[in-house]
């Protein structure tokens, strides 16, 4: 017993010294997870870092864990619990979901009854097992309809940006995990958070936004573009378990499409350099754009007729057929005779707001023709009554239409003319019938689109003598492509020609109104009778002067030995033929008079219609070359090389066997399909590019022209006729280059804070630039060097905005569509093209990294 209280007063002893000196010092400290983080475990384990452990009563040890305001206890013998002991594990039997908020809270005794120090340990952490998702994206999806269906935007503009919101209910998204594909039209880009093609990244309270600027990494979307972007990755970033990816969603792809491109536009009526004989009549042009034409007071249909502008739906005279794309001109007032009306379409937008493509803004002209054509009257052959002695005498009368200080062809199916022989014999035509031979069924009607001629001969008929030809012509039409032809009613014209009942007289040379080179030049007739000719009855008066068979003249050369005369007869009569050789030379220019006063047959009958007159011009002059094209010294792009051979007498070039020599190494002679001869020019062409000669851009051409000669109509004397002295050379440069673009100022894509920023385009050529042929369009206007705001200097070409941009942002297109230099070098169909940025804003900043008063660890 006494044993027993000693006992117990050492162990009362102990502890009483034992709590004096604290001995029992356990405390506690939370091991995973820390307070506030998040897992993605659903089992997420817990445990606690116990210090003398020893000290510790197990039975003490209660873990509270409240899930979402449930609250329930854990002691240390329960499964869920392990102590080890010095440290506390706490794994869940039941799986955590996603979005529980866990709160735990650990009490602890040792076994003096004390708390252990940390105790009660409260703390909390969230349980996160869903990925990131898209909530929104921009640019957003449109309305479509009334049942509110949605399609994706399309924009105007190649700098267009997206972004997408990016959301995590329970914790952070990791930047670096998210990558985002890019697919446009010509190509497909990832984007990353610090790649090449980076996006922009700013956190909110509860998401992030990543924007994407297509123009911060140097590209553009194409002029018509469908992009698509789709999100390829997200996670999340749980302070324990395994990150949460992406979740699957709508949003997470969407797409927007771009189209800058304008319409455009064709004439449909009347045709370009048409003629029309109405005065009323309505052009129509077609404007097309697969997304649509706008046709309101905003955005107006522009066309310019003649200088004047009118627009649609501001101009009563313009209609606009929406279903068809058809716009119809209705004019004022009758279109002039004589008028060239030409139309222009200046403006008009798709109805994405996108101006008139450069190759839309046609232009085109047709004339008006109201006068009818003209038939000289004093071109008739034979002339009234005139006697001929040729039974197969051709009828040949002129007609030709008048437009402006043109001469037109006229309608070959439109010519009314009716021949009729004394015995009532009719021929009627109405058409020329095919200018092809082998298709004519018309043969005896030659055409060459002047001149209307009758051949007998090839109708198979002859004149009777003394037959009386009667000729009438009612009526001539023009060629006309739109409304009525305009006819020539001229009454009829009539007149008549007589055939001779005696002698035929057929003139050999000279013919009536021919020309001679030859001084000496004979005289050479038949008569044709069946009888046969009385040689005493031929009398031919020579400028003024009348020979018959005894007129003679004597012609005296002096020798060694003496003089000798012979006697000669300028008129001879060998049968039915008759010769005449004047006493005297011809001189040049000289008009020849030849008339026939008297020729009988043998019976004493007279030839019809005397006397017989005529003329003849003597040409001894050679033609004069000159007016060359290209003009020498010139830079040209010369497919087509031209000689103007003018002749003042014969009007007529002996081409065979002329000859041109280029560089004096290739050498064509006529004929040949590389040389041409225009007769209504009087111009020798050459096309190079029928030949083997080739063309080296830079050469110098060296251009000859050998054996020019005119053609007199008679030239027996010569076989040329007059012949040119010496080759006809000149040179030029062949030039194929057009002009060249050089610096453009500003350069495409870049920004400008100038309001009246003006644009400088650098344009040069050898052969130097013609400031007339510039189109430059300028945010769907079209500006020439015609106008005050485009100017060109010789080497620049300078727009200045007829008013100062007024809004930053604005975005400056530019296409140069056409420009030629003077050798006719011309580039069309947008040579040069580009934009510019106004900005007037300074910048702002978006966000921060880190945020402003963030702490960073």
């Amino acid at each position: 017993m006494r044993r027993n209280l000693v006992l117990a007063g050492v162990i009362a002893l102990f502890v009483f010294l034992s709590v004096a000196s604290g001995a029992y010092s356990a405390s506690v400290s939370l091991g995973e997870p820390l307070n506030g983080t998040i897992t993605s475990d659903p089992f997420q384990e817990v445990y606690y870092v116990f210090t003398d452990a020893a000290d510790v009563d197990p039975s003490t040890i209660l873990l509270t864990v409240t899930v979402d305001g449930v609250p329930e206890t854990y002691h240390y013998l329960m499964p869920e619990l392990t102590w080890d002991p010095s440290r506390l594990y706490f794994i869940p039997s039941v799986a955590f979901e996603d979005g529980d908020m866990v709160e735990l809270e650990l009490a602890a005794e040792t076994f003096l009854g004390e708390p252990v120090e940390g105790c009660p340990l409260t703390s909390t952490f969230s349980v996160d097992m869903s990925g990131p998702y898209v909530t929104r994206f921009a640019p957003e999806y449109v309305v479509i309809d009334t049942l509110g269906t949605v399609a994706p935007p399309v924009f105007t503009e190649r700098n267009i940006p997206f972004e997408m919101e990016i959301t995590d209910d329970h914790g952070e998204i990791n930047p670096h995990s998210v990558r985002v594909q890019l697919t446009s039209a010509s190509y497909t880009h990832t984007l990353t958070y610090s790649g090449t093609y980076r996006f922009y990244w700013m956190e909110t309270d509860s998401s992030v936004v990543i924007s994407f600027y297509p123009d911060s990494v140097g590209i553009l979307w194409e002029t018509e573009d469908h992009i698509v972007v789709r999100i390829l990755s997200a996670e999340d970033m749980p302070d324990y378990g395994e990150a949460n990816t992406l979740q699957g969603g709508e949003l997470n792809e969407f797409e927007f499409f771009i189209n800058t491109t304008g319409p455009t536009a064709e004439y449909i009526f009347p045709e370009d350099s048409s003629f029309t004989s109405c005065t009323d009549l309505e052009p129509v042009l077609h404007i097309q754009d697969a997304d649509g034409i706008l046709a309101d007071s905003t955005h107006p249909i522009t066309i310019d007729v003649n200088g004047i502008e009118f627009s649609y739906p501001v101009d009563e005279n313009l209609t606009w057929d929406e279903t068809t794309g058809m716009l119809t001109y209705h004019p004022l007032s009758p279109y002039p005779d004589g008028a060239a009306i030409t139309i222009s379409l200046l403006e008009a937008y798709d109805s994405l707001e996108n101006p008139l493509e450069p190759d839309g803004m046609i232009s085109w002209t047709f004339f008006v023709d109201r006068t009818p054509p003209v038939v000289d009257l004093m071109s008739n052959w034979p002339p009234n009554g005139y006697t001929t002695m040729n039974r197969l005498e051709h009828i040949s009368f002129r007609t030709y239409d008048i437009f402006g200080d043109a001469i037109r062809p006229v309608d070959s199916d439109n010519i009314h003319v009716i021949i009729q022989k004394s015995d009532g014999t009719r021929y009627e035509y109405f058409s020329v019938g095919s200018l092809i031979p082998e298709y004519d069924s018309i043969p005896e009607i030659l055409w060459d689109g002047y001149i209307w001629e009758f051949a007998p001969e090839s109708l198979g008929i002859s004149w009777n003598p003394g037959d009386t030809i009667y000729v009438s012509i009612y009526e001539v039409g023009d060629e006309i492509d739109y409304c009525a032809s305009n006819i020539t009613y001229v009454g009829p014209f009539v007149w008549e020609f007589y055939v001779a009942s005696g002698p035929q007289v057929e003139i050999v040379q000279p013919l009536p109104r021919s020309t001679s080179n030859c001084p000496d030049q004979v005289v050479h007739l038949i008569l044709h009778d069946e009888d046969g000719i009385d040689p005493a009855s031929v009398l031919l008066e020579v400028n003024g002067t009348a020979y018959d068979t005894g007129y003679i003249y004597e012609v005296c050369d002096t020798f060694w030995y003496g003089i000798e005369c012979d006697t000669i007869h300028p008129l001879l009569v060998l049968d039915s033929v008759v010769y005449f050789r004047s006493p005297t030379p011809f001189e040049n220019h000289e008009e020849v008079e030849v008339s026939l006063l008297s020729a009988a047959d043998i019976h004493g009958n007279q030839f019809e219609g005397r006397p017989l007159s005529w003329s003849f011009i003597m040409d001894m002059d050679p033609p004069i070359p000159g007016n060359p094209f290209p003009a020498d010294g010139a830079h040209f792009n010369a497919h087509d090389i031209s000689l103007e051979i003018y002749d003042s007498l014969s009007h007529d070039i002996y081409l065979d066997n002329m000859m041109v020599v280029i560089n004096n190494a290739y050498r064509y002679i006529y004929p040949g399909n590389m040389l041409w001869w225009d007769p209504v020019a009087e111009r020798l062409h050459f096309y190079p590019d029928s030949t083997d000669m080739p063309l080296v851009d830079g050469e110098l051409l060296n251009v000859c022209v050998y054996n020019i000669s005119d053609n007199p109509t008679h030239h027996d004397c010569t076989v040329y006729g007059n012949l040119y002295d010496g080759p006809y050379c000149w040179s030029f440069t062949y030039d194929e280059s057009p002009p060249v673009i050089g610096d453009v100022v500003p350069a495409t894509g870049t920004f400008s804070a100038c309001d009246t920023q003006q644009l400088s385009i650098e344009i040069t050529d050898p052969a130097g630039v013609d400031p007339s042929s510039i189109m430059l369009v300028v945010n769907g206007h079209l500006y020439r060097t015609s106008s005050p705001y485009l100017d060109y200097d010789g080497t620049y070409l300078i727009f200045t905005p007829p008013d100062a941009y007024t809004t930053s942002g604005t975005v400056v297109n530019w296409a140069l569509i056409q420009v030629a230099d003077l050798a006719g070098n011309l580039i069309d169909g947008t040579p040069a093209t580009g934009y510019f940025t106004i900005d007037l804003a300074p910048p702002v900043v978006a966000s921060t990294f880190p945020e402003d008063g963030e702490f960073v660890t």
